[in-house]
């Protein structure tokens, strides 16, 4: 009896995140908990909803779309669908309430549960950004402040659930693995804020020096800024020394190399729990879920530790601090943009035009902030030809402004950055290329002006 009841049982980690659904109809087909009878039913009702979203696509105006577009409405329910079927802890009761429930009602739960989720993300980005770190990195900046704002700004629960339209360009220390749409950037969002609270037991001028000794220009790179603070951190409770200033002396390093060389992988791992427990200890952290996030990390932490002493590369873990006498400044401007609905109206509209003289009618028509001009340049995937025609529509205090919060350098690699935003600003050098000399230099010398504002 046990070995029939775990034939016919469906775990959860054998079932996609993305494909929630599909893989659980898959799997409860294959262990005759759904026959093809009651598969066909739910797929009937499916392409019944799947139309009727098609018409509230097009304002009732049309029943027709193209291929790709009705591909995405039809994901877009699947994943409403597995939002309100996740919240069955038992993937077999899962599968009963598909038999149970018209399609219709489990959509409708579900798109409750995203707007659920949408609200608590919004919240959870209100203490992200409070509690920011005051850091030159770019990535992490633009991230932060401007990346997550654009998903709120551009998301559609209505026929788009499954994505985000953003690439998360900052990489966080523990990886969300297979989740999609809001409940990815419930997670990022959730993990950014909780790596920032971390980060903020210590000051920011020490951070910078720390991130200085990594690499000097820093601010360029890609890389978690959480990670080499909380592994530093661990390092000087190694040490037994205070780790508010993030101070590791290439003396130390090197004792520190010599003693984690003479442990076995169990006592390294046992050496690096410890000091953790004191770091959270002289930290005041002691409960909740930035302790819960700081033991995640921990693995993450004692592995690459690990390979840093057997490759002897333990300078790339342990940093020793470089003081540089820099002042940098990154400033983003909030500017007034248009309403969240209006906007994503308007992307949709560019989107399906097929002439740029009609997209730029749209722009012109429609867009009045520089802000809402940089959203809709990345949004609506624009060719290179149509930033250029937009750029044209602009006097040269703006492409200043734009030179300088998308500073372009042939010689620096942009690891990491979104493909629409290299574009963008592939296409102010070369705007920029092609003024007078006169012209070219009144707005480099402006654009560096506007950083004083």
């Amino acid at each position: 009896m046990r070995s029939i009841e775990k034939f016919g049982e469906i775990y959860r980690f054998n079932l996609s995140e993305e494909f929630y659904v599909q893989s659980l109809l898959e799997i409860a087909v294959q262990k005759n908990i759904l026959t093809l009878e009651e598969l066909e039913n739910i797929q009937v009702q499916c392409i019944q909803l799947l139309n009727s979203q098609i018409e509230k696509y097009n304002n009732g105006q049309s029943s027709s779309v193209r291929v790709e577009v009705a591909e995405g409405i039809m994901k877009s329910i699947f994943y409403t669908i597995g939002i309100q079927l996740k919240a069955v802890p038992n993937p077999k009761d899962a599968v009963q309430m598909l038999k149970a429930t018209a399609i219709e009602k489990l959509y409708q739960l579900g798109r409750k549960r995203i707007d659920q989720k949408l609200k608590a993300t919004k919240v959870f980005a209100n203490m992200m950004l409070e509690n920011k770190i005051d850091t030159p990195q770019e990535i992490y900046n633009a991230t932060v402040t401007e990346g997550v704002k654009g998903f709120f700004k551009i998301y559609n629960p209505n026929f788009e659930a499954h994505e985000i339209h953003i690439t998360a360009d900052y990489p966080i220390c523990v990886p969300i693995g297979g989740f999609v749409g809001i409940e990815f950037m419930q997670k990022y969002v959730e993990t950014i804020n909780y790596e920032n609270m971390f980060c903020r037991y210590f000051s920011s001028e020490a951070i910078h020096h720390l991130l200085s000794g990594y690499q000097e220009e820093y601010q360029y790179l890609v890389m978690n800024i959480y990670e080499k603070v909380l592994t530093t951190a661990i390092g000087c409770k190694i040490l037994g020394k205070d780790s508010r200033d993030l101070t590791i002396t290439k003396i130390q390093k090197n004792y520190l190399l010599h003693f984690l060389s003479a442990q076995s992988d169990e006592q390294l791992k046992e050496i690096v729990l410890k000091a953790a427990k004191l770091l959270k200890y002289e930290l005041g952290i002691n409960a909740g879920s930035l302790e819960k996030y700081i033991d995640k990390s921990l693995s993450i932490i004692v592995a690459n530790i690990a390979t840093a002493v057997k490759s002897n590369a333990l300078d790339q873990q342990f940093i020793t601090a470089k003081y540089i006498d820099k002042n940098y400044k990154i400033k983003f401007s909030d500017g007034s943009k248009i309403d969240d609905e209006l906007y994503r109206n308007v992307i949709k509209e560019i989107k399906e035009c097929r002439y740029t003289s009609d997209k730029l009618a749209i722009i012109k028509s429609e867009i009045h902030s520089m802000s809402d001009l940089e959203d809709v340049i990345r949004d609506a995937t624009l060719s290179k030809s149509e930033i250029m025609e937009v750029l044209t529509l602009l006097n040269p205090i703006e492409i200043a402004a734009l030179l300088k919060r998308h500073s372009y350098d042939l010689e620096l690699e942009f690891n990491g950055v979104r493909e629409e935003e290299m574009r963008f600003r592939e296409c102010l050098d070369i705007y920029l290329s092609l003024q007078s000399n006169d012209l070219r230099g009144q707005i480099l010398k402006a654009s560096h002006q506007i950083e004083e504002k």
